[in-house]
């Protein structure tokens, strides 16, 4: 269906999944959830080339930020 409504949307088939996915969120709620992705990835990446001192505290943070990302039901 997304390969359907891709010339109306612009959308592929991962970003209109995410989009109905949401639809039903409010404003602020799909605001935080763009803001908590993005926060994910960062540190998802920071985690990859940190150092093993911080390790530990990106994963309890990224654990905690995908928790509140499954809440909202981002």
């Amino acid at each position: 269906m997304a390969r359907a409504f891709k010339p109306l949307t612009g959308m592929n088939e991962q970003q209109f999944a995410t989009e109905t996915r949401r639809y039903r969120l409010d404003g602020r709620s799909k605001r935080e959830c763009r803001t908590l992705e993005a926060a994910i990835l960062d540190n998802e990446q920071r985690e990859r080339s940190g150092m093993r001192d911080t390790v530990d505290a990106l994963q309890q943070e990224i654990l905690e930020l995908r928790q509140r990302y499954h809440k909202l039901g981002c």
